[in-house]
């Protein structure tokens, strides 16, 4: 079979791998929000029994008292909402204090939060995606030519060369070190992540972003800016 046939069949062979591997994982997800919604259904008779009941205020009746004036009986209601004997509400913040902490901690087993593990694989899976997209789109609007002296800077680090130079490259690709000079600037200004360093003021080494290294191999370059 033709080698570039061969290759091209692979590469849909890994597309099609990648895009199998993706709709398992939305499955997955739709699974988690199916259990998620479940578990938090359970949790709400549980959280009802624990909280206390409501207790309604005693309200006081100025025909129990006809001899004390309306005034004095002003300044009576007002001390027994203080109060906390029989005919008051006891104003104990503590217990307050604890019920909503009891609660607090029943949501939070209950799985209810803005940090639950589903929204982190969602957020996960959005990022690898707009990762992809990325490098996509940049080595995309690469020439066929730009694209070759990336294939062979990344090629040569893979390799173990450790000063990769115009001279380097010009020499693997047969091209004179003012061309290789020239696609380097042209990679550089579409964004391309290299480095230029310079040594002993004559040198100049060039280098693939570890960055971008850690992110996409070679062959997963090549691959997305296929597709």
């Amino acid at each position: 079979m033709d080698p570039i046939k061969e290759a091209f069949l692979k590469i849909k062979e890994d597309i099609s791998s990648m895009q199998l591997e993706i709709s398992q994982l939305k499955q997955e997800i739709s699974s988690l929000k199916l259990t998620t919604s479940s578990n938090l259904s359970s949790s709400i008779p549980a959280i009802a029994s624990i909280l206390p009941p409501f207790q309604t205020l005693p309200t006081n009746n100025p025909a129990q008292n006809p001899a004390v004036p309306q005034e004095i009986r002003g300044l009576e209601n007002q001390k027994n909402d203080l109060s906390t004997g029989n005919k008051g509400v006891p104003t104990d913040t503590s217990t307050y204090r604890q019920t909503n902490q009891q609660t607090d901690k029943m949501l939070n087993l209950g799985g209810v939060g803005p940090e639950n593990s589903l929204e982190r694989i969602q957020r996960t899976l959005d990022s690898l995606d707009s990762i992809r997209r990325e490098i996509r789109l940049k080595f995309k609007r690469l020439t066929p030519q730009e694209m070759l002296v990336f294939t062979t800077i990344y090629s040569l680090e893979n390799e173990g060369v450790e000063e990769i130079t115009y001279r380097a490259i010009s020499s693997n690709l047969n091209l004179t070190e003012s061309s290789i000079r020239d696609y380097i600037t042209k990679l550089l200004q579409k964004g391309v992540p290299l480095k230029k360093i310079r040594l002993n003021n004559k040198k100049i080494v060039i280098s693939v972003s570890e960055e971008l290294k850690k992110l996409a191999s070679l062959s997963t370059i090549i691959k997305l800016r296929e597709v």
